[in-house]
């Protein structure tokens, strides 16, 4: 099924590489030329001596370079300056292209909404989930963890020393739909797998690429204050056009023999067995009739979290009924459990399982602290500023 994507916030999703002051120069317009040189036309050897001298390099990129694309930059950003090291400091992180085009890729749309299933899901059950072993209450597998499925509490295993899998162990257990336990985190028997998503591209190359600065703001024990950085990265303003669907081979494991407990765990797609037998456009409709009603829930908890830093949506997103967040500066899966809890359920779950993260106690890790503090830390906030706004990255409206 066709589905549209137009973003009502800049987003940036990286391809892992940055590029600084030897692949790229700022004219005096504001746009960023990212470029190589035409070596047929210059000294080798004289560019390599003046490696460190960054007017030199710019001067060269400027009269020889050739673009490979522009982007406007609404960053304050100079690739020059008497320190090299401190030039060398202003990265830019590239966006995910095609050749020259950028694109959304499919894995970030399902991991959005992956995020979105997990949090509504449990919202709607009360916290109770279907597991290989029965029904069990999450907020007891976050504070006791599961001992015959070898599932370690939050917060006492090694896999939570890093914020970007912290709990991830929780979340496979809500998508598996295998009922033998040895087969619980195989990826084989997660839900997710039947919900396919394409690689999303600009309509008719209906796109503006931009170079944004993004401040970090921290929470500490005390008060909430921005890192001494900023982070320089290319960031997408447009409309892209893709595919989701659910895979028809849903209904062909359902009467297979490894069916496991996927008839109860329909309902975290938001479908019903007999749905299955509607045709596959109506069944993905259901699908994303049930997405919006999901985003709207999870939308709430994300501004709730954006507007303590002063971040604000601007007025057409505020007026879109179905969006989805992707790509940097939307959180991690510490930051959606977190989101999840009540003030009382964040004291008695984060902070006491905490106290001993994977066997070291954290040094800024401090029980009194945790309980009188409004939000759980260590926190991160990632926001867009320019004109004098704060702007949260990553937002998408949804149009099918």
């Amino acid at each position: 099924m066709k589905v549209a994507l137009k973003t009502l916030t800049p987003i940036h999703v990286g391809n892992g590489d940055d590029y600084s002051y030897g692949d790229a120069y700022v004219d005096s317009q504001g746009i960023l030329h990212r470029c190589e040189i035409d070596y047929s036309k210059v000294n080798v050897q004289e560019i390599i001596d003046n490696m460190e001298n960054s007017y030199y390099i710019q001067k060269i990129l400027r009269e020889y370079g050739k673009d490979i694309y522009t982007a406007k930059c609404r960053a304050n950003l100079s690739f020059t300056g008497t320190s090299i090291r401190d030039v060398m400091k202003k990265r830019v992180r590239e966006f995910i292209k095609d050749g020259c085009i950028p694109y959304i890729p499919g894995s970030s749309i399902k991991g959005a909404i992956r995020t979105i299933l997990y949090a509504y899901y449990l919202h709607k059950r009360n916290f109770m989930v279907e597991t290989p072993l029965g029904e069990r209450n999450f907020i007891d597998l976050l504070r006791n963890g599961l001992k015959l499925l070898q599932i370690s509490p939050l917060g006492r295993d090694r896999e939570d020393r890093r914020d970007k899998y912290f709990g991830k162990r929780f979340e496979q257990l809500v998508f598996t739909y295998s009922s033998d336990p040895k087969n619980w985190r195989d990826a084989k028997y997660d839900i997710m797998k039947f919900v396919e998503i394409s690689d999303f591209y600009p309509v008719k190359h209906n796109y503006n690429l931009y170079v944004d600065a993004i401040k970090t703001y921290s929470k500490g024990p005390r008060d909430i204050y921005p890192k001494p950085f900023t982070v320089y990265a290319e960031t997408v303003e447009g409309e892209f056009q893709g595919a989701i669907r659910i895979s028809p081979a849903i209904q062909k494991v359902l009467k297979s023999h490894e069916k496991g407990i996927l008839e109860r765990k329909l309902d975290i797609l938001g479908l019903k067995q007999n749905d299955l037998e509607l045709s596959e456009e109506e069944i993905t409709r259901k699908f994303l009739d049930y997405l919006k009603e999901a985003t709207k829930y999870f939308y709430d908890l994300c501004m709730e979290h954006d507007s303590i830093i002063g971040a604000k949506q601007p007025d057409n997103a505020e007026n879109s009924e179905f969006k989805l967040r992707i790509g940097f500066g939307v959180g991690t899966h510490y930051q959606t459990i977190i989101l999840l809890l009540n003030e009382d359920l964040k004291k008695k779950v984060i902070c006491e399982n905490m106290l001993n993260w994977g066997g070291k106690p954290k040094k800024y890790f401090n029980k009194k602290k945790c309980y009188e503090s409004k939000i759980i830390y260590p926190k991160t906030f990632e926001v867009i500023e320019y004109d004098g706004k704060k702007l949260p990255l990553g937002w998408m409206e949804v149009i099918y």
